[in-house]
């Protein structure tokens, strides 16, 4: 499920297809789960993230905010709240 395990790719497009060569791989994998991407104007990628298995208290436990920039991931929020939504529920964002 989404929730359990979740990876995101970006990649550029020329001619209709798929550019092999640029495809790169922004975060994911057991245990974490990524939803809710979108790319603001200036360009970064922003997306809620949580990651499994860490303690209550730690914020990566939830959901929260990161930006892909110049190719790192950041937290924008850190928090112990929720950003994501439902993943059983199909066009609802959660980013603005």
């Amino acid at each position: 499920m989404p929730w359990d395990s979740t990876e995101l790719f970006i990649a550029d497009f020329s001619d209709g297809g798929i550019v092999e060569s640029s495809i790169t791989k922004v975060t994911g994998g057991h245990p974490v789960a990524v939803l809710g991407y979108q790319f603001a104007a200036n360009g970064d990628l922003l997306f809620v993230m949580d990651r499994s298995g860490c303690q209550e208290t730690d914020p990566r436990n939830w959901s929260n905010i990161y930006r892909y920039s110049n190719g790192r991931v950041e937290a924008i929020t850190t928090d112990t709240a929720e950003y994501g939504v439902l993943q059983w529920q199909f066009g609802a964002s959660n980013l603005a």
